[in-house]
C-alpha cells in the first residue's frame, strides 16, 4: 500500500505559514503582489489513482480545473475551485478489415470499457512566498471539497445470438481534501505560469442494499497529481 501524505491539520498549518510569510515581507514585493486583486487559474495535468485496478500508466487520468478568487494579502489567496478527473479504460476488437481502398478500413468495436469521473468542488487557501523580486512565487495550498464520483461499466457481447450490451453506472459523494506544493513564474503583473504537485484524499460513499441488508459502499478515489496552469490577474 502506498504511503499517502496526510492533510489533517491543514487548517492550522496554512494560517501559521501565512503569518510567518507576512512577518518576513519586503517592500520590493509589493509592486508585484498588491492586495485586493482578483485572479483566475486554469489548470490541466495527470492524476494517479491509489487504488485503481485497471491502470496501465501512472498519470493516465486527465485532471483539469478552474479556480477563481481574490488576493486579500500579497502572501495569501482565497478562492473557489472546480476540478474534473476523467479516466477511460477499454478493450477493443477488430471485426473486419476492408482493403478495397488504397488505405484499409478497420471495423472496430469496444468490447469492454470503464469510466471514472471525479468532480471536487470546494474552497482553496494558497500561501505564497515571493522571491527574486516577486518574479518567482513558491506556494503551498490546501483545499476542502465536496466530491462527486461517477463509476460506469459497459460490455458488449459480439459472440452468440442475440448480441447483448450490459451497462452499469453508480454515483457516490463525500468530502475531499487536497494539499499541493508548487511554483509560479510571473511573466508580468497580470499573467503567470504555474506548476503544482499534490495529493488528494477522497472516499465518496453511497447507501446500498445487499439482499435486504443496508450497507455503505465506499470508494477510495484518492491519488496524486501533477498539473500545469495559467494564472490571470485582474483589478
Amino acid at each position: 500500500m502506498k504511503t499517502r501524505v496526510t492533510v489533517r491539520g491543514l487548517g492550522l498549518l496554512l494560517p501559521a505559514l501565512a503569518i510567518l510569510a507576512g512577518a518576513s515581507g519586503a517592500s520590493a514585493w509589493s509592486r508585484y503582489h498588491d492586495s485586493g486583486h482578483g485572479y483566475t487559474v486554469l489548470k490541466a495535468g495527470g492524476y494517479e489513482l491509489d487504488s485503481g485496478v485497471r491502470q496501465r500508466n501512472s498519470l493516465g487520468g486527465l485532471f483539469v480545473g478552474v479556480e477563481v478568487g481574490a488576493q486579500p494579502s500579497r502572501f495569501v489567496e482565497l478562492g473557489m475551485t472546480a476540478d474534473w478527473l476523467r479516466r477511460r479504460q477499454g478493450r477493443t476488437a477488430i471485426l473486419f478489415v476492408d482493403d478495397s481502398f488504397e488505405l484499409p478500413v478497420q471495423g472496430v468495436v469496444d468490447l469492454e470499457g470503464t469510466a471514472t469521473d471525479l468532480v471536487p468542488l470546494g474552497g482553496i487557501v494558497r500561501v505564497r512566498f515571493p522571491v527574486a523580486d516577486g518574479k518567482f512565487v513558491p506556494f503551498v495550498s490546501g483545499q476542502l471539497s465536496f466530491d462527486l464520483l461517477r463509476l460506469a461499466y459497459r460490455e458488449i457481447q459480439v459472440d452468440g445470438d442475440p448480441r447483448s450490451v450490459e451497462e452499469r453506472s453508480e454515483y457516490f459523494q463525500g468530502l475531499g481534501r487536497t494539499l499541493a506544493l508548487g511554483v509560479e513564474a510571473r511573466l508580468d503583473e497580470s499573467f503567470g505560469l504555474l506548476l503544482e504537485a499534490g495529493v488528494h484524499e477522497s472516499e465518496p460513499s453511497k447507501s446500498l442494499d445487499l439482499d435486504g441488508i443496508p450497507v455503505e459502499g465506499r470508494v477510495d478515489a484518492g491519488g496524486e497529481f501533477l498539473r500545469f496552469g495559467m494564472r490571470f490577474g485582474f483589478p
